[in-house]
């Protein structure tokens, strides 16, 4: 994958009202391109690397079959949503998305 290929992918998400960033690194979290400030671009890399390497092990020891690649990550607060979409073809790097969740889920008391 190039940075043009990059690029185009991120376009899209930058533009949406509710992106508040887009992140792409290197799977040990090394920054490749970011719309975040320097401060932020090296929090968000360095913690949502190691989520990622944490949820792949997590993913590895429940399904020890040979299709148990992660495929897409989602946490959710109350103020923030990540997403996380890791090249599994090429294995190069994760594009992370951090955006204002769209709507609240109402359920009952609670609301996520």
């Amino acid at each position: 994958m190039t940075s043009q290929d990059l690029d185009e992918i991120m376009k899209p998400l930058i533009v949406n009202s509710h992106v508040k960033g887009v992140l792409a690194t290197d799977k040990e979290g090394s920054i490749i391109k970011t719309t975040f400030d320097a401060i932020q671009t090296k929090l968000y890399a360095e913690k949502i690397a190691k989520l990622v390497k944490q949820t792949q092990n997590l993913i590895s020891e429940v399904d020890e079959s040979d299709s148990n690649e992660l495929t897409f990550l989602r946490v959710r607060s109350k103020q923030y949503e990540i997403l996380v979409a890791p090249d599994v073809t090429e294995h190069k790097y994760l594009l992370i998305v951090i955006q204002n969740p769209e709507r609240k889920i109402d359920l009952g008391k609670d609301r996520i």
